[in-house]
């Protein structure tokens, strides 16, 4: 730290978990600085989005910002399979076998959402149908996303898969996304889960 910084605050906000499929409580951590250092344990994997400098008499000196702080992951990322489970190995002889899904607001674009799970099938593809419009038309989908697949880049079994609801311009109101496993050993199945969102 400069000197005449005498205490630092650091503060992460509401951030989606990808690891959990919560929200992780807004955080501000304080720390004084002992020789142009600050130190205290952070409560998640992200760095904080923000960090304020203060004076000996609690004056705001400066405020750091780091954006692309907000949108990093939690958890280490995987990139090889998870070992089987009692679970997995169950969806991979019944491809609906239940697992929770997260509909989560995509920040760079208004009206669309994420479709966040934890993905139980090495390899499996994914397809995904809305329903609760208020009336017939109201859901308007990109050209590439009209045959109801579920596009995200691919995760390994134990991985977390992120594909994109691309809703923009579809009516206000309530809808429900379903998530079914298609194309898997040459069928599609019936849904797994689903979540509800909201248009506004």
């Amino acid at each position: 730290m400069p000197a005449g910084v005498t205490k630092v605050d650091w503060a992460w906000p509401r951030l989606f978990n990808s690891v959990t499929l919560n929200y992780n409580s807004a955080v501000t951590l304080t720390a004084p600085v002992h020789d142009n250092i600050a130190v205290s344990a952070a409560p998640y994997d992200p760095p904080p989005p923000i960090a304020d400098w203060y004076d000996t008499n609690g004056r705001l000196i400066r405020r750091l910002t780091n954006p692309d702080a907000a949108g990093a992951q939690f958890g280490p990322g995987r990139y090889q399979p998870a070992a089987e489970t009692a679970l997995t190995r169950q969806a991979e002889h019944d491809p609906s076998t239940a697992n929770r899904i997260v509909g989560v607001p995509f920040s760079q674009q208004r009206g669309s959402f994420w479709v966040v799970f934890h993905v139980l099938i090495q390899g499996a593809k994914y397809g995904e149908r809305i329903t609760g419009a208020p009336h017939p038309g109201c859901v308007h989908l990109p050209a590439w996303a009209r045959d109801g697949t579920l596009n995200g880049p691919p995760a390994p079994r134990g991985g977390t898969f992120s594909g994109v609801l691309p809703m923009t311009g579809s009516c206000p109101g309530r809808y429900t996304v379903s998530v079914y496993v298609r194309g898997f050993r040459g069928h599609s199945y019936p849904p797994f889960g689903s979540a509800a969102f909201t248009m506004r």
